[in-house]
């Protein structure tokens, strides 16, 4: 099930001033995509070409109240601030595909944000910090 509802997407984009041009509810087929720590994906926010787009995961029963829970209180206002900075950035960031993601990781939120290529080949650079 989804960890947040449409009316909660536009609720934080509007409080950051963000516009997106799709907003995407994916349910993966089990397993649910995780990362070699075990942290799950919530959330993928991403920039490229002045496109913008919001992908929300479906997550397991048992982590959805959490997921929840973390999302409305600041998950989804960071992922709301990062795509209405990134209209603001100039030729030298958007030249390249961007992506901002929320990981679900020892009860809380993990930002990754990686930088690569227009195609879908991997990142060339990943950073990954706590959201604070």
């Amino acid at each position: 099930s989804f960890p947040v509802q449409r009316q909660d997407v536009e609720a934080a984009l509007l409080a950051a001033e963000a516009a997106i041009e799709d907003l995407v509810f994916w349910t993966p087929r089990p397993p649910f995509p995780t990362h070699a720590d075990g942290g799950l994906k919530l959330l993928k926010a991403s920039w490229h070409d002045e496109h913008a787009d919001l992908w929300i995961y479906a997550v397991p029963s048992d982590r959805r109240e959490l997921a929840h829970t973390l999302l409305v209180a600041e998950g989804l206002a960071g992922a709301c601030r990062w795509l209405a900075a990134a209209s603001g950035r100039g030729n030298v960031w958007t030249v390249v595909r961007r992506e901002w993601a929320l990981l679900l990781a020892d009860g809380g939120l993990v930002v990754e944000e990686s930088e690569g290529t227009k195609d879908d080949r991997p990142p060339r650079r990943k950073y990954r910090a706590p959201l604070r």
